[in-house]
């Protein structure tokens, strides 16, 4: 299902078309940031929060609170090198904060030297949340927060967002074996089940990092 995108209207429409209407040269990514786009910016994440159910468009953790602290406003172009784009409908979305700060400002678009949006999946290295079905290029182990690409896109939005970060997050309250044994089966059945040589290679290197890993904490939690 295709993300449903904001809409513009009344004073909402009318700050964001006097931003469209500037020159080039006088758009820049730091007006989001001005008291003008306020009443832009809230409207924007009110929208998306309620249109992607809470759920972060990158690593699809579900968080339901009503701060809005709790959620950064994505530009999937970043703004800072494509201000143009900077209120663009398609190019917004919400994501948790350690996948925005991750991503941060890293290119996204097979042609970098873009100068009008692009609107189609093929124009995009990752993941688009308007234009892509998550499932497609994503396979994600849900009791292991593990994700699997499928494909190309996959691999970059996993690699982009800093999605690998859930494999290596353990339990700080004595169940580190537990957290390992529990990845490391889930990652050698994806193994079997996986269709696709990308999907095999991140899998392995996953185990691989994980075991090393594992066997880190356990050498220096060992009393011996």
């Amino acid at each position: 299902m295709s993300l449903v995108a904001v809409k513009y209207e009344g004073e909402i429409k009318d700050t964001v078309d006097a931003y469209n209407a500037l020159d080039k040269d006088a758009k820049l990514g730091s007006y989001w940031d001005n008291k003008d786009a306020d009443k832009v910016r809230k409207h924007i994440k009110d929208h998306y929060k309620v249109a992607q159910d809470y759920t972060c468009v990158y690593c699809q953790q579900k968080i339901i609170v009503e701060h809005g602290m709790a959620w950064d406003i994505e530009h999937i172009i970043p703004k800072s090198p494509y201000p143009q784009f900077l209120f663009t409908e398609k190019n917004l979305a919400i994501s948790c904060k350690d996948c925005n700060g991750t991503k941060s400002d890293k290119n996204v678009l097979i042609n970098s030297k873009r100068k009008t949006f692009p609107k189609k999946s093929e124009d995009y290295t990752i993941v688009h949340p308007h234009f892509d079905e998550y499932g497609e290029h994503i396979k994600v182990i849900a009791d292991s927060q593990v994700y699997i690409p499928t494909d190309e896109k996959g691999k970059n939005t996993i690699e982009i967002c800093g999605l690998l970060r859930f494999v290596y997050k353990f339990s700080n309250y004595g169940t580190v074996a537990l957290d390992v044994k529990r990845k490391m089966m889930n990652l050698t059945q994806a193994l079997l089940n996986a269709t696709t040589p990308i999907e095999e290679n991140y899998i392995l290197g996953c185990i691989s990092d994980l075991s090393e890993h594992g066997q880190k904490i356990a050498r220096e939690s060992s009393p011996y």
